[in-house]
């Protein structure tokens, strides 16, 4: 396999020949620059190794990459996950760990998987159904491989929606989300007739209490991998965990619905986000669901409180939402979910456009 490391720096150069002395299959290359735009990819199957003085130039990469950096602050690694990095090491403490990241990098391929995250600040909000359903539009009518993650540790129950049978859940991969593979991911995820898969909450909401940020943080950035897309429920609680996935997120879709009840809170959310400066601007957006003539809220007078883009509305529609809910009509049936289904499938849409 063909490594290229791109840096400047002579010590990381030195450093990472030792490291991969003694991968004689893992051919080692140095280029000080990027390749321009215009020159040829980059040899297929080829690991770029990138330094953290080259760390500007991920964007637009089209092998996979890891950084290698002697800090790794939450600033460094978001930049380098959403720029489409596939690992991060520290220099010099984790090159050990260097040909077995840059044979997993090789395997798993360019990482082309979007992270989208639905959030909500008030129950009730229809949040898990919208995320269920804007999964199954990615997976059947996107065509998009999709993952599905129940991130409500404690009182999760997308399974029940799914009508699933779990047999593991997402527990169960955070041991070894540093080294997820293919193999950890078709034991753990739970099959759906779409071929969508689905990570399911533990049973046991005591298990929640033993799962810190860096544990979510990883799992996300692991199972992104693998999919096409990732859909992620979040709890409302802004806690270290939950802040640590809308940090992973590509998108961030706020899920509100047209009431005054919905408000205080979408504000109240807004103003912590802001503070702890969780999200990067352009990455959180609105969606509206339930909407119809009698809201007490128009979805424009959000758009104007919040100052954020409206990514789409879903409209009320009870006779057809209501089945699903109560397990009485499944999914995938013909037309099962209605307007709200064909508004969901416009959203997926317009989400696999964007870049």
């Amino acid at each position: 396999m063909d490594v290229w490391l791109v840096t400047g720096d002579a010590a990381l150069v030195e450093a990472v020949s030792r490291a991969l002395a003694q991968a004689p299959e893992l051919r080692l290359h140095h280029a000080p620059e990027q390749r321009p735009h215009s020159a040829p990819a980059w040899p297929e199957g080829s690991v770029l190794l990138l330094g953290a003085d080259r760390l500007g130039q991920l964007p637009g990469i089209d092998a996979p990459a890891i950084l290698l950096a002697p800090a790794l602050d939450p600033d460094t690694l978001r930049a380098a996950y959403r720029a489409g990095a596939v690992d991060c090491l520290l220099v010099p403490g984790e090159l050990e760990a260097l040909p077995a990241a840059v044979r997993r990098a090789g395997s798993a391929g360019r990482s082309a998987g979007r992270l989208y995250g639905l959030y909500s600040a008030k129950g009730g909000s229809g949040r898990t159904l919208l995320a269920a359903l804007l999964a199954l539009a990615l997976q059947v009518r996107m065509q998009r491989r999709t993952l599905l993650i129940d991130l409500n540790l404690q009182f999760g129950g997308v399974e029940a929606l799914l009508n699933l049978r779990p047999a593991r859940n997402l527990m169960h991969l955070l041991p070894v989300a540093g080294e997820l593979t293919p193999e950890h991911m078709a034991r753990v995820a739970c099959p759906h007739p779409s071929g969508l898969a689905t990570l399911c909450s533990p049973a046991d909401p005591a298990l929640a209490a033993g799962v810190g940020p860096e544990a979510v943080r990883q799992l996300l950035v692991a199972c992104r991998r693998y999919y096409d897309a990732v859909v992620v429920d979040l709890p409302a609680a802004l806690d270290p965990p939950t802040l640590a996935a809308l940090a992973a997120c590509d998108r961030v879709l706020y899920v509100a619905t047209p009431d005054a009840l919905a408000v205080p809170p979408l504000q109240r959310a807004l103003g912590y986000l802001a503070s702890t400066a969780t999200l990067a601007p352009g990455r959180l957006s609105l969606v509206i669901n339930r909407v119809s003539g009698s809201a007490d809220v128009r979805p424009a007078d959000l758009t104007l409180l919040t100052g954020l883009p409206m990514a789409g509305t879903v409209r009320a529609d009870f006779r057809h939402v209501q089945p699903l809910l109560s397990g009485d009509r499944d999914l995938l049936s013909p037309d099962a979910a209605g307007g709200p289904g064909r508004d969901i499938a416009q959203l997926a849409a317009a989400l696999v456009q964007q870049p």
